[in-house]
């Protein structure tokens, strides 16, 4: 809690718990506190809480200025100067704010302001409203403004001694008390301002505020809560708690869970009010025992302590010298005895701590046989104690406890040696003891013993009982059985939906069971095999003990004394509800309500939730899954889930709680970016063809020119041939005879070879 100073609670439509503290105004979802504030606050403290139809939660400092909550945000309200404070005036449509002309009404939805009623007022004392009517007192007249802005009033308190008048508007009803109590009375007025009937308030002298719950007026003061019946028909105080805290505020929420918010000290949650959490001053309550006296109750500081039977204390009765815990603690009624376990085992006889009888051996649990005799579980050995030898001659154990005489240890006989005992139950029918040890699980007659195994196996208990020729029997590792013939074992925990290893300890109280598990205390009937849950949240507790008297369940835990009224502490617990509240990408918030079209590079989602749950034990595990995915689990230690670099789609994440699916769903689609689209691909594809056809097509113009160029080669080349092989011809034509046999001679002079020359010339010729 970020302060400590709490002036109001509030519960909303979704099941969030609203504190408005000395640091703002706060919201707590069972996992963690937000505070909400904002720079444009002129102060933080405030008290007015309320929600209207559009889900924004509205909050009021003591300024008198006017702040919303939406989109998880604060934001201010645009309004006049407020002329003092005064609860907000919300009803189904409207806002109603006063200032120093008049009262503003202002249109709930668009927060624009409509009409300001003139009103030449003096001092307004306290202002609420209904659904439809704004209601406030001037000047001793109480007024009501309708949703028409017509104004009416009641004269009814200018005769009446009722300074510094508070109102309050309740299931159709105002509610008005003087915040000094002169009347010492509550007026009850209906809805047109008739009065109907007062409740007497004779307690408080000073009234810090009223609630409203299960038909009671709760009137708050410095000295605890006050409940009355509202009903004219009855009157008088019905109940008061916390008598030595100042109380501010009580809220009944959806789970039945009542809180109570002090502005010293914060808040009190109680899941049920039938169940009274005492507290013992510096004592550290350990073990508890009925006796003729009250109840003896040890400490983990090692005195015995005396309470009256209505568990008010009384006095320390005995003290261990080095204040060493007492963790054994049992009366013998047949014999007024009293036997503990600290360092040592000690029997004090008829409660005289001055004549014990101290024994130097740790005894984990003694159990009655018969006048004689007792069977012992303890540490080292397991066997038979007697502190009564008149009547020995009596009893089936004598020959045995005989036989058997621990020496070391004077008035006991070994049954068992070099085992750790730790529990002892007894079959009177039989005379059989049965002891739950380190080495298993054993039955003893004063002819034999025998192992009690299970499938094969030895049996480790850490607590035992025996009812109705049944054995009950805790296992070491948290599960209960019940042990027939002595050789059926059947478990209890799944068949009664506790959960497996969950069971922490049991104790009998005649034919009834209590069963202690990690969140909750159960009442198992031993004949009917019924097992009822006890609405007590002992989750936060460490339980040391429990003693059940008639219908009253005493639970021992360091914090104090449970007082719970078995009859009236079975209560149905709405279940667990999952609230998504916030939706990001990539650190963005985005709205959770509406289906989302993300970017693609908008793929980094963190979504925010919290479990409301209230006043339970129980250990809500929360599941998620994606599309069609598997469901996977969610840390207990977190209320956040993310998803790293999300592929483009559409996703539809679903939630559970447990093996419940809730109706928190969030819808997101990632958009594909353009170019991963199909279109864009064809678009691609079409391109790509494009050019590959105009490619092909300038390559094959390539060649084709590269062919021509070739063929025009080709013909210039075979057009120069001939061209040549012409005009050779015409120039040999025009050689003269002359000339030629000149040039054979030359050939001849120079080669000697003009045969061949001649040769040529003549093919030429």
């Amino acid at each position: 809690m970020p302060s400590n100073a709490v002036f109001n609670i509030f519960q909303d439509s979704k099941g969030f718990m609203w504190f408005a503290t000395n640091a703002g105004l706060t919201r707590y979802d069972g996992f963690e506190y937000k505070t909400y504030t904002s720079p444009a606050q002129t102060s933080t403290p405030g008290s007015s809480i309320v929600e209207d139809k559009y889900g924004r939660i509205w909050y009021e400092n003591f300024d008198g200025y006017i702040y919303y909550v939406q989109n998880d945000s604060l934001h201010a309200f645009l309004q006049n100067d407020p002329i003092q404070y005064l609860p907000i005036t919300l009803t189904e449509t409207h806002l109603f704010a006063f200032q120093k002309k008049g009262i503003d009404v202002y249109d709930l939805k668009t927060l624009n302001r409509i009409a300001t009623k003139s009103f030449p007022h003096k001092i307004v004392e306290f202002s609420g409203s209904s659904q439809n009517n704004s209601y406030f007192i001037e000047s001793d007249v109480l007024y009501k403004l309708d949703e028409k802005m017509i104004l009416s009033s009641t004269n009814f308190f200018k005769i009446k001694n009722t300074a510094l008048k508070q109102l309050y508007v309740h299931n159709h009803k105002i509610y008005i008390v003087s915040k000094l109590n002169k009347t010492k009375l509550v007026y009850v007025f209906d809805e047109n301002l008739k009065h109907l009937y007062t409740i007497p308030i004779k307690e408080p002298e000073f009234i810090q505020g009223l609630n409203f719950t299960d038909s009671l007026v709760w009137v708050h003061t410095p000295q605890g809560s006050h409940a009355y019946h509202d009903d004219k028909t009855k009157t008088g105080l019905y109940k008061t708690l916390f008598k030595e805290k100042s109380i501010s505020c009580v809220k009944k929420d959806r789970q039945n869970n009542y809180w109570f918010s002090s502005p010293n000290e914060g808040v009190f949650m109680a899941p049920n009010l039938n169940n009274i959490v005492s507290a013992q001053q510096n004592l550290l309550p350990n073990k508890i025992v009925a006796a003729k006296q009250g109840f003896l109750i040890a400490t983990k500081k090692g005195e015995i302590c005396l309470y009256d039977s209505l568990l008010n204390f009384k006095s320390i009765i005995n003290k261990q010298i080095d204040n060493s815990e007492i963790y054994y603690l049992n009366f013998d009624s047949t014999s007024n005895d009293l036997f503990y376990s600290s360092k040592g085992f000690t029997q004090a006889p008829q409660l005289n701590f001055q004549n014990c009888n101290v024994f130097q051996t740790a005894i984990k649990e003694i159990t009655r046989l018969d006048g004689a005799y007792y069977a012992i579980a303890a540490s080292g050995y397991c066997g038979l104690a007697t502190f009564n030898n008149e009547k020995e001659n009596i009893s089936v154990w004598k020959n045995y406890f005989t036989n058997h005489i621990k020496v070391e240890v004077p008035n006991t006989s070994s049954i068992l040696e070099g085992v750790r005992g730790k529990s002892v139950a007894y079959n009177k029918q039989k005379n059989t003891i049965y002891f739950a040890t380190n080495i298993g699980l054993f039955k003893c007659t004063p002819s034999s013993t025998q192992e009690i195994k299970f499938n094969e196996a030895p049996f480790y208990a850490s607590k035992i009982v025996f009812y109705n020729n049944i054995i009950y029997a805790l296992s070491t590792k948290g599960d209960l059985y019940t042990i027939t013939n002595e050789t059926n074992f059947t478990q209890l925990n799944t068949k009664n939906n506790i959960k497996n290893f969950d069971i922490k300890f049991i104790k009998q109280y005649n034919k009834k069971l209590i069963v202690i598990a990690s969140g909750y205390a159960y009442l198992y009937d031993l004949d009917t095999e019924h097992l009822s849950k006890i609405d007590v949240n002992i989750n936060a507790y460490e339980v040391n003990d429990v003693l059940l008297k008639n219908n009253t369940l005493l639970l021992l835990t360091n914090s104090g004394i449970i007082k719970a009224d078995i009859n009236n502490s079975i209560v149905k617990k709405e279940k667990a509800i999952l609230q998504i509240t916030n939706l990001s990408a990539n650190g963005k918030s985005i709205n959770i309500n509406e289906s989302t079209n993300l970017p693609y590079n908008q793929n980094d989602i963190t979504i925010r939730f919290s479990v409301l749950d209230f006043g339970t034990s129980t250990e809500n595990n929360v599941f998620y899954k994606v599309n069609n995915d598997p469901w996977k689990k969610v840390s207990n230690e977190t209320r956040l889930i993310e998803f790293a670099s999300l592929k483009p789609g559409t996703y539809s994440i679903q939630f559970k709680i447990n093996e419940t699916i809730t109706a928190s769903t969030v819808h997101f689609k990632i958009i594909t970016p353009f170019w991963q689209s199909i279109w864009f691909m064809i678009l691609c594809f079409l391109l790509a063809l494009a050019l590959g056809f105009t490619y092909y097509r300038w390559q094959l113009n390539k060649l084709r020119n590269k062919n021509k160029l070739l063929e025009d080669k080709n013909r210039l080349l075979n057009e120069k041939i001939e061209l040549e092989h012409n005009l050779n011809k015409s120039v040999l034509k025009s050689i003269t005879l002359k000339t030629l046999l000149s040039m054979v001679c030359c050939i001849k002079n120079l080669t000697g070879n003009y045969v061949f020359y001649l040769r040529k010339l003549k093919i030429i010729l």
